[in-house]
């Protein structure tokens, strides 16, 4: 969904797979392993962060305004690990499923209370 805006009730949902890890390969192998000789985080900057920040675009595409409400679905273990969860806005509210047949009941609670909300 590259360059188009879908505004009001044309995006109600986004689901992403994945962390969004760029392209493993020599260059970002040599950005890992210069931070760590700097004493940096190597593995957060050259692929935790820049992954992350391509999830949050994404996820950025079904909130444009006041006004748009939705539901993110993040579908990765590893978004609950505390690395990547202090990654995300704090006013997400993040609910762990194990199960798909949780989902639906899930989705059905947000858009009754959304709805009550006006």
């Amino acid at each position: 969904a590259e360059g188009i805006d879908l505004p009001g009730e044309a995006l109600i949902g986004v689901c992403i797979v994945g962390v969004g890890f760029p392209q493993i390969g020599p260059q970002r192998d040599a950005i890992r392993a210069r931070a760590d000789e700097e004493g940096r985080q190597g593995f957060d900057i050259a692929y935790r962060y820049p992954g992350m920040q391509k999830v949050l675009q994404a996820a950025g595409r079904l909130i444009r305004s006041e006004a748009d409400k939705g539901v993110l679905l993040l579908c990765d273990d590893r978004y609950s690990q505390a690395g990547y969860k202090r990654l995300l806005p704090e006013h997400y509210e993040v609910q762990t499923v194990r199960f798909d047949g949780e989902i639906v009941p899930l989705l059905h609670k947000f858009w009754e209370a959304s709805n009550d909300l006006g």
